[in-house]
């Protein structure tokens, strides 16, 4: 027996090609498919080309934003070229003018002294005087002569010392070394002598107190 296929079918005395329609119909929907994801392929590619674009924008919209700023726009600093000799600021920085300004030194800062004058020899011992004849010297933490902020409170007792003692242990002292150290000066003679101490910073900020609580003046410049 034998079977036999064919893909045309007779009507009305013709030939109806079945398989080719349907490869026609099947080839039509496929180009709709394909259509359909080149669509979806160039719909993803513009909203990712908006999502960059837009990005773009904002990041410009920031960088003039940032121009606005008056800060930006109207703010002024200052520097020195000689630090070690001047610092300078801007308290109104919207008002400044842009410019160079020279800086004239009239006075230069100086260190301060404290001066113990009424020795009649630097090298007599000394007694207990009026009152129990101690050197203090106060480094205040406020000052320039504090290191860290640091207070520094030195006491010499004078008991059985000699002027010229005295100013070696306060040259001597670790405390002191580098802030505040110590000269003897002949004011008028032999019956003159005077201690001065100095503080080895200058300015207003570099202060230290000295009292002495017998006998000798103290006086300062």
């Amino acid at each position: 027996m034998t079977t036999s296929s064919t893909s045309s079918l007779g009507i009305g005395g013709g030939v109806f090609d079945v398989q080719g329609t349907v490869n026609a119909l099947m080839g039509i929907e496929q180009r709709s498919m394909a259509r359909l994801n080149e669509r979806e392929s160039t719909t993803n590619v513009s909203i990712s080309a908006l999502g960059e674009l837009k990005s773009k924008v904002d990041a410009a919209y920031s960088a003039v934003d940032a121009l606005r700023s008056p800060t930006l726009l109207n703010g002024r600093s200052a520097a020195s070229s000689a630090t070690e000799v001047a610092e300078v600021s801007v308290s109104n920085a919207f008002a400044a003018t842009v410019n160079n300004y020279d800086l004239n030194v009239s006075r230069l800062a100086s260190a301060q002294r404290s001066t113990f004058v009424g020795f009649n020899s630097k090298t007599a011992q000394m007694g207990a005087g009026n009152g129990a004849n101690q050197l203090t010297i106060e480094i205040p933490a406020s000052s320039l002569l504090a290191d860290n902020a640091t207070a520094v409170t030195k006491s010499f007792s004078l008991q059985g010392k000699s002027l010229t003692d005295l100013l070696q242990e306060i040259n001597n002292d670790n405390d002191l070394k580098n802030r505040v150290s110590g000269s003897l000066v002949n004011t008028n003679g032999a019956a003159g002598w005077a201690l001065v101490l100095s503080g080895l910073k200058t300015g207003d900020d570099a202060r230290f107190v000295a009292t002495w609580d017998s006998d000798p003046t103290l006086t300062e410049n």
